[in-house]
């Protein structure tokens, strides 16, 4: 069973004699390597370029160019363990270009797709194998590595697509201080490893979601400044650190928009007049919910100070100020509707959520002190007025959606 999975992920087997030598120990040792085990593993790696080189993918060739660029894999693996020498003769073969050829292949058809997920799949297992640092750099310069991540390939393919998204984290994982430079073009301005994973951020498929953020988590651990700067500022890049606050708001409207909408609005699971798609649905939406608060959490749990600050700034703009603040404003006062007091009700059941995950003291002050400090200093004032008519909430002020009533992130919403 383990090997057929293998087999499925592309990973090479070892043969009969490769298992008996296994079993005998050393089976990786560079000394058990012969001159006729180089020699044929040159031979494959000339044949190998030779046909990839050139290979039209076709429904009559396309087997033989997944098995050909399947066997990419295994030969730079041995070589990586066996015989280091042979991967330059791979780079002066020029095979990873060969492969971003055929990654580059149209039109999109069944035949390119499955050349694109062995492609991809032959790319992630070299970059988690290969031990050789002078062979992943000569595979990240001339800026190779951002040729293959902007590679036109088919998003909206669910086959390709989580092979990508791999082949991406497989990417970040070799992000270090030292190799950060190959990815960051300061003189382009251009990270295409950083800004393609959070075009991705809000995918319906949770598994290339989580994805992301582990990208976007390996990105932020560098705490490169240059690459820092062009994360926080940069047109392109802006939008993200607004969608993440969308996301969690967008939970407490999903949850409310179903709830209101149930027979029973109070909200029994066990009362006959409920629905349990109904109730299925909202344990997602706060599952998601609670996933990405445990996404902010890991982000502050970095200690990259600018990231930090930009995310507390936008949390109490967007979530704490105009979603809970906002909601239990409306929610608490005399002569509040069911529909006011059933959203406060939900946005307290996310606020519980932010308190039981997030750990970053500077936020959990801030928002303990705007929610209870603060707006206990404004009871009595309020109570006032609403007892002569004149609440400080004035006129009705939308439930759902307040918090981004304005596409600028430093614009408070319109009352």
């Amino acid at each position: 069973m383990f090997g057929q999975f293998l087999n499925i992920l592309g990973i090479p087997q070892p043969t009969e004699h490769e298992q008996r030598r296994n079993r005998n120990g050393n089976g990786f040792d560079k000394q058990e390597t012969t001159a006729e085990d180089t020699k044929r593993r040159r031979d494959q790696i000339l044949n190998l370029s030779a046909f990839l080189s050139s290979a039209k993918i076709k429904r009559s060739t396309s087997t033989r160019i997944v098995e050909s660029v399947r066997q990419v894999s295994e030969v730079t693996i041995w070589s990586d363990r066996r015989c280091p020498e042979l991967l330059s003769l791979i780079i002066e073969q020029q095979l990873p270009q060969s492969l971003h050829r055929l990654l580059q292949a149209e039109p999109k058809t069944a035949e390119t797709s499955a050349v694109s997920v062995q492609v991809l799949q032959t790319l992630s297992i070299m970059l988690d194998g290969i031990t050789d640092v002078k062979f992943l750099y000569a595979l990240f310069s001339n800026n190779f590595v951002n040729q293959l991540i902007a590679a036109p390939v088919d998003l909206h393919n669910e086959e390709v697509l989580p092979y990508y998204v791999a082949f991406l984290k497989a990417l970040s994982l070799k992000l270090t201080p030292e190799t950060m430079h190959f990815f960051f073009n300061e003189r382009l301005d251009d990270f295409p490893l950083y800004t393609t994973a959070i075009g991705l951020f809000d995918h319906p498929d949770s598994m290339v979601r989580v994805a992301v953020r582990a990208i976007t988590l390996n990105v932020f651990r560098i705490n490169d400044r240059d690459a820092l700067e062009f994360i926080l500022n940069a047109p392109c890049c802006a939008h993200f650190w607004e969608q993440i606050m969308q996301a969690i708001r967008g939970a407490c409207d999903d949850v409310f928009r179903i709830l209101v909408d149930l027979p029973d609005a109070g909200g029994n699971r066990s009362s006959s007049n409920g629905a349990p798609r109904e109730w299925a649905a909202v344990d997602l939406i706060l599952e998601n919910h609670m996933g990405l608060l445990a996404y902010l959490n890991d982000i502050f749990g970095l200690g990259v100070e600018r990231i930090n600050r930009r995310l507390s700034m936008e949390f109490s703009e967007r979530i704490l100020t105009r979603t809970y603040i906002h909601a239990i404003e409306v929610g608490w006062r005399a002569g509040a509707s069911s529909e006011e007091t059933l959203f406060m009700q939900v946005v307290t059941l996310c606020i519980s959520h932010f308190f039981a995950i997030v750990r970053y003291s500077p936020l959990l002050i801030d928002t303990v002190n705007a929610l209870f400090v603060y707006a206990g200093s404004q009871s009595h004032q309020e109570l006032e007025q609403e007892q002569r008519g004149q609440s400080l909430l004035g006129a009705e002020r939308p439930l759902v959606s307040d918090a981004y009533a304005s596409d600028d992130p430093h614009q408070p919403a319109s009352s």
